[in-house]
């Protein structure tokens, strides 16, 4: 019976220290994309603002914007990808 307390307890910790370092990792998932979209809309847009009013003039607005939203969405498959799938064989 005292071997069970034990195991009991061991398992809870695993547990425990488990859901942690999944909230740990998450976060930090985020906090990349959230960075790398955040680091892709600001250049781009800076690129836009630098650009001549004969460019606005010759091409379509809307199209600059579906192309970032696409961008920003490339991004994040790219990164749940890569850590959600690939580091977790690692780790």
């Amino acid at each position: 019976m005292e071997n069970f307390g034990i195991l009991l307890t061991i398992f809870f910790v695993t547990v425990l220290f488990s859901a942690i370092f999944s909230f740990i990792e998450i976060h930090l998932i985020n906090k990349i994309e959230v960075n790398a979209t955040a680091d892709l809309k600001r250049k781009y847009f800076s690129h836009l603002i630098n650009l001549d009013y004969e460019f606005f003039t010759k091409h379509r607005t809307g199209l600059f914007v579906s192309c970032l939203s696409r961008d920003a969405a490339a991004i994040e498959k790219v990164t749940d990808s890569l850590f959600f799938e690939f580091f977790s064989l690692i780790i």
